[in-house]
């Protein structure tokens, strides 16, 4: 028997569940079960009267980007980054352009169990998912 069962409904829901069952930390839901440190905590207070939590431009942190490309100079100005609000942002940008590219046959593969938005994004377009369950000695090459 696999190690793994088919999950049913939400993953978030799921793992939820698991801590509640065997116990652990609950970063699902940023509902760990403890408070963050006083510091953290201070500098959080300290960071809320600021601007900071502004909606970036469209262009994106001017800040942010002169230090990127501080740390990158090899990168050319503004044609060549391209900042998103996380990775299903980029991955939802990249796998519409992608099958807009592909006249909208794209199939999409991803382990199981996979995090949902990656699940249900090749379904908004239509599009083919294949899983690999993950289990205990399955191999890709097999």
């Amino acid at each position: 028997m696999s190690d793994f069962q088919e999950i049913k409904g939400s993953l978030i829901s799921y793992f939820s569940n698991k801590v509640k069952k065997y116990g652990g930390v609950n970063l699902a839901q940023g509902i760990p079960g403890f408070s963050p440190p006083d510091e953290l905590v201070k500098i959080l207070a300290e960071e809320i009267n600021s601007p900071c939590h502004q909606y970036a431009p469209g262009l994106g942190n001017l800040l942010l980007r002169e230090e990127i490309f501080k740390m990158y100079p090899e990168l050319s100005s503004q044609t060549s980054l391209f900042i998103t609000n996380g990775a299903t942002e980029a991955i939802s940008l990249i796998y519409t352009y992608l099958n807009k590219i592909n006249d909208n046959k794209l199939n999409a593969l991803t382990f199981s169990p996979a995090y949902e938005s990656y699940i249900h994004l090749p379904k908004i377009f239509d599009n083919k998912l294949i899983t690999i369950p993950t289990e205990k000695n399955t191999f890709l090459n097999k």
